[in-house]
């Protein structure tokens, strides 16, 4: 199952966000570490890294919060795409932006995991009819 990243972006994280105010990352010591990379590594584009605010201690981050923070970081990065300041090199049928790329819309949040560290990932779905 996924949910629409435009979801995300909403205040209650959209009707489909399972848990939404679950605490993310309860085992972390956010005095030591406030901060997670967010990297999209999408095909043909070059990796970019996001921060992601895991919040404090006294005020972690919740599963809508990251939802939102994924979802306002592959905002940015599609319309980087579109207006072409992120060009794509290859497999270009996963462009983004313009008449034949595809749009932020059609993007599904599927999972987010741990590559290494503090660099994390999410799993996007691209959905062709929207």
């Amino acid at each position: 199952m996924s949910i629409p990243l435009h979801e995300c972006i909403y205040p209650s994280g959209g009707l489909r966000l399972k848990d939404a105010q679950e605490i993310m990352f309860s085992t972390f010591d956010r005095n030591q570490v406030r901060f997670f990379n967010l990297i999209i590594a999408w095909p043909g584009y070059d990796p970019v890294e996001y921060p992601i605010d895991i919040g404090t201690n006294e005020a972690p981050i919740t599963r809508v919060g990251l939802a939102r923070q994924i979802a306002y970081h592959f905002f940015g990065f599609a319309t980087a795409c579109h207006n072409g300041i992120f060009t794509q090199r290859s497999d270009f049928q996963w462009k983004i932006g313009g008449q034949d790329g595809y749009s932020f819309h059609q993007m599904h949040l599927s999972t987010f995991w741990n590559i290494e560290d503090t660099s994390w990932s999410a799993s996007i779905r691209v959905l062709e009819n929207v």
